[in-house]
């Protein structure tokens, strides 16, 4: 599957940064997942697992925890949060179809648009042996839904605002198939 996503940068930068720590799950600054929320001076803040690094730089050799955090079940803002909303089915094992995981990379890009603006963006490419699970992912309420990207659909006073950060340019979703002889995919034919 591929996906083109215009990134609203403007919106993305009014928030605080708390805001967008919590609508993506994870510390700004060391990429550390959030484990609870609690408000400081009057603002609702993560607050991220102990022993998570404070410097910045992935540890050599990450915990579980911090590669693929756990799931919360308590905490309505970070079950909100786009690392959540993507992995509901955290435990499971990858190769099952309830797992809804696939392969998934992005890449950055810069569009000049013909008024001489820049629009900036997301090539989002994933791997899946069924396009369904990107579908279920994107459409089901409980997964991506209405979210656009992370955090609560009716946010709650001090919670972050559901934004449309991300806009649909361009996607579709193509066959690889597998190597073969004598060209790729020609089992497909026998």
């Amino acid at each position: 599957a591929f996906l083109k996503l215009a990134v609203d940068l403007a919106a993305w930068r009014r928030l605080t940064r708390d805001q967008q720590e919590l609508i993506v799950g994870r510390q700004k600054i060391t990429g550390c997942p959030l484990t609870n929320t609690a408000f400081v001076g009057g603002m609702l803040s993560g607050e991220t697992q102990l022993g998570c690094t404070n410097s910045g730089m992935i540890p050599a050799n990450p915990p579980p925890e911090y590669l693929d955090p756990q799931r919360t079940s308590s905490n309505p803002v970070l079950r909100a949060s786009h690392i959540h909303r993507t992995n509901l089915n955290r435990g499971a094992d990858p190769r099952e179809p309830a797992s809804n995981r696939f392969y998934r990379q992005g890449f950055e890009f810069l569009d000049v648009l013909s008024d001489g603006g820049l629009r900036v963006g997301l090539n989002f490419v994933s791997f899946q042996k069924d396009i369904g699970r990107v579908l279920f992912v994107l459409r089901s309420p409980d997964w991506i839904g209405t979210a656009n990207f992370g955090g609560p659909d009716s946010p709650a006073v001090g919670e972050p605002p559901n934004l449309p950060i991300l806009g649909l340019i361009a996607g579709g979703f193509y066959a690889a198939p597998p190597i073969g002889d004598p060209f790729p995919g020609a089992p497909l034919f026998d």
